[in-house]
């Protein structure tokens, strides 16, 4: 009687590849995204189009002039110009480093839906006819990362409350929450109203940054008045830190 084919046997079989990562590890075929995760700002699904989802580097590409703020169900419509030829419907943009997602294209203009959460949580709620907003396109992957890694989730609110200009810089002091407070620390980073900063002292809540000329012209960091609600992201890479920090101190056992 011939023996039975049992099959392949096991060592010879061939394994699954692994799938091919591209930029950062990221796989190049992206799962496929779905509700809205909590938190100000979140991006929901937009074409790629070579951008990475919901990724900025806090180089505020420009200041624009916000046209109209009209209510509508369950959100605002946020209008503003915009003159970028290569943008496309669903596509990121931070603004004043909140990542919205476009829901209008038109001659030289752009609109947003903005929801409860977002102007409650953010200074976007304070917006009106005629004020002024940073933008900033998402990364093109390949790109330089001129400032840091910027996701546009803001954390929270942080207050101006002093500021101070001389022959050699001008300088802002800042109040943050206390809860996002363990998340700075000199020379580390932090994104305020989008903008790519270097945090130049820190005590307790209230910290320090220094603004160069560039950002005097681009941005309008050094225009707000005195307790302006800066949307404040904390540094990606502390958070993560402290976090799993935090995780490991409560499963110590006591």
């Amino acid at each position: 009687m011939p023996p039975r084919n049992l099959g392949t046997p096991i060592t010879s079989r061939r394994r699954r590849p692994k799938p091919r990562l591209g930029l950062r590890g990221h796989e190049r075929r992206l799962p496929k995204m779905t509700a809205t995760p909590k938190g100000a700002g979140r991006c929901t699904p937009s074409a790629l189009g070579g951008r990475l989802i919901g990724m900025f580097t806090g180089i505020v590409e420009k200041s624009v002039r916000v046209i109209s703020v009209e209510p509508r169900p369950l959100c605002k419509r946020l209008t503003m110009e915009c003159d970028w030829p290569d943008l496309k419907f669903g596509q990121s943009i931070a603004v004043n480093g909140c990542c919205l997602t476009i829901a209008e294209l038109g001659k030289n203009r752009i609109g947003f839906d903005v929801i409860a959460q977002t102007l409650a949580m953010t200074n976007l709620g304070r917006l009106e006819p005629g004020s002024l907003v940073h933008v900033e396109r998402s990364m093109l992957i390949g790109d330089r990362i001129d400032g840091h890694f910027v996701q546009g989730h803001v954390d929270g609110t942080a207050e101006l409350i002093a500021q101070r200009a001389d022959d050699k810089e001008v300088r802002l002091t800042v109040r943050a929450p206390e809860h996002l407070a363990k998340y700075l620390v000199p020379k580390g980073s932090v994104s305020l109203d989008g903008v790519s900063l270097t945090i130049a002292d820190v005590k307790k809540t209230v910290f320090e940054v220094a603004l160069i000329p560039t950002t005097l012209q681009i941005t309008q960091l050094g225009n707000r008045k005195i307790g302006w609600p800066y949307n404040l992201e904390a540094d990606m890479v502390a958070k993560t830190i402290v976090s799993w920090l935090e995780s490991r101190e409560e499963q110590r056992p006591m």
